[in-house]
């Protein structure tokens, strides 16, 4: 650090002097403004003057609006002739025309004191170091227009009384026990404007933060350039957070009543709350803790523990813990935790957990957990868990998938459903005969671990008419290019004649597979069957006795018979 020190005496008293003008200055701010409400530079007043002087004038327009102005004799020209004509306008515009912008006015009780200050200053916050619980803030100060550095310029914290004087190289250093979240530094020097910067505590994207994650490379404004982002984010939220980058604060509570209305106005889009609570809609940087929004929440970056929305989260960074919204989720990096929605939860990157809708789960990386969904659950990486849904796609399983129609492009797993689309897998077509019904015809998908059968029968043999329709499992088991052995188990509904009292048929059966060429494969093989009657009356031209008139093979009840059954047929690729 720097040290402020000075050569002479002279340079000693004036910096002792220029202390206590700043001591009053804060005094001043701290003990009367809080007591004094009127803003006299707003008040509408009007006046018509020609010729006049300045001074006079000035009287005038201070009797108008109730309060005396305070000015330095030799700052002002006040004998200078002036014509002024206003009407209901505002007293801080009257004089802007009058004192062409070169003058600086400050309110207090019963006065407005006008300050010379045609110049402009910058402050910039050089360093930002914590040790334990002290901030030390260092920095110089530099004329707007030139560049040169500014000696002997205040600086100072109104809220916390803090301040200091600049060294005759411009640089100042604070120090800060206990440090907040944000700091306003006001920056004073006769002749020039006063000039407020606010510094926020500083977060490096990209280092470890051991109370919340945000991660190198991590895109900050992926939300709002989402449609939803692009109409629900101002354009002065979207200036802050371009100008404002990775930084951002914490805080205990935020408000809003929709994301330009919060307690934290332009800058929520730089807030880390504990607790938001948005009525209709809120726009955070993040939130560590719990956020409710009554139709919508919008985070720049990552959101932990719990998260709920009448309609919608949107999410730019990842989530921890629990999300839930009426209608849908969407994040933009991963989730650790649980997500529920309405209709359909969007990931752009990994889940590990669990994702419930009842629409669309939607995961471009992996997921480690479940997939429950109540029509489609899509994943463009590796599942290692449960899909549960009506169709369910994923480019690789690991675990199980249970559906109506399964895809996926490769699979160590298991995929249930009507029909199941592997790529490289089984898509095959059996014809086939057996001794119950001539003509059967056989879809079966899946792999050879295991796949899924449709099947359909029938006898159409005079008197012994006969409709089978079912489906079932299989696994084959691979001895070779030529050879393999299948395990195959069924269930059929039979019709024989009465649609109202359909019977059912219980196969499994074992078969040898002999490859023949590329796309096709015999069969044959004994099958062990268990048929429940169910027809009260047999109807003339359909079937009565199973598996034959002179055979039933054993009997379990006055319904249910087994018998042991052969199959054999050929199988299209």
């Amino acid at each position: 650090m720097r040290d402020i020190r000075y050569q002479n005496e002279k340079e000693r008293r004036i910096y002792r002097a220029l202390q206590m003008r700043l001591c009053a200055l804060l005094f001043f701010t701290l003990f009367s403004l809080p007591s004094f409400a009127q803003n006299y530079l707003s008040t509408l007043v009007s006046i018509e003057a020609k010729e006049e002087r300045l001074d006079s004038l000035l009287t005038e327009i201070g009797r108008l609006g109730g309060f005396y102005f305070s000015y330095s004799s030799d700052a002002l020209p006040k004998d200078s002739l002036v014509t002024l004509s206003a009407k209901q306008e505002s007293i801080e515009k009257i004089l802007n025309q009058l004192l062409k912008g070169d003058y600086e006015y400050m309110e207090a009780p019963n006065y407005v004191v006008l300050r010379l200050a045609p110049n402009r200053l910058q402050l910039v916050s050089e360093d930002n170091h914590e040790y334990g619980k002290i901030n030390t803030i260092t920095g110089y100060v530099i004329d707007d227009v030139t560049g040169e550095r500014i000696a002997y310029a205040s600086v100072y914290e109104k809220r916390l009384l803090l301040s200091t004087l600049t060294d005759k190289n411009g640089y100042f250093q604070i120090k800060v026990k206990n440090p907040v979240n944000s700091l306003s530094l006001t920056v004073s020097k006769e002749y020039y404007r006063d000039t407020t910067v606010v510094l926020l505590a500083p977060v490096l994207i990209g280092e470890e933060d051991r109370n919340f994650g945000y991660r190198a490379g991590s895109d900050l404004n992926a939300a709002e350039r989402t449609g939803v982002g692009r109409f629900l984010v101002s354009s002065k939220q979207k200036l802050q957070s371009l100008n404002l980058g990775g930084f951002f604060a914490n805080s205990p509570v935020q408000t809003s009543l929709t994301p330009g209305l919060s307690t934290h106005g332009s800058l929520s889009g730089q807030i880390v709350p504990k607790v938001s609570i948005n009525l209709i809609g809120g726009y955070t940087f993040g939130v560590d803790g719990v956020e409710l929004g009554g139709i919508f929440n919008i985070n720049k970056s990552d959101i932990r523990v719990v998260q709920a929305a009448g309609v919608f989260n949107l999410v730019g960074g990842g989530m921890r813990g629990v999300q839930l919204s009426g209608i849908s989720n969407t994040v933009m990096d991963s989730v650790v935790g649980l997500q529920v929605s309405g209709m359909y939860n969007h990931d752009l990157k990994h889940v590990k957990g669990a994702q419930l809708t009842g629409g669309i789960n939607l995961v471009h990386g992996n997921t480690k957990g479940m997939q429950i969904a109540g029509l489609t659950n899509i994943n463009h990486g590796e599942v290692r868990g449960l899909q549960l849904g009506t169709i369910n796609y994923a480019r690789k399983i690991n675990g199980l998938q249970l559906g109506l129609v399964n895809i996926a492009d490769t699979t160590s797993g298991v995929s249930i459903g009507l029909l199941n689309f592997i790529k490289g897998g089984y898509s095959r077509v059996s014809v086939s005969n057996n001794e119950l019904t001539q003509l059967n015809l056989e879809y079966q998908s899946g792999v050879a671990g295991f796949y899924s059968i449709l099947k359909v029968g029938m006898s159409v043999l005079p008197d012994e008419k006969m409709f089978l329709l079912g489906g079932g499992f299989g696994r084959d088991f691979i001895v070779n290019q030529r050879f393999s052995l299948g395990v195959q188990a069924t269930s059929q509904n039979a019709y024989l004649g009465n649609w109202k009292e359909l019977s059912n048929l219980y196969r499994a059966k074992l078969v040898a597979n002999f490859r023949l060429s590329k796309n096709v494969e015999v069969y044959a093989g004994p099958a062990f069957n268990v048929f429940v009657n169910d027809q009260t009356n047999a109807v003339d031209g359909y079937k009565a006795h199973f598996p034959f008139k002179n055979y039933e093979g054993k009997r379990f009840n006055s319904k249910t018979n087994g018998w042991l059954g052969w199959d054999i047929g050929i199988t299209l690729f």
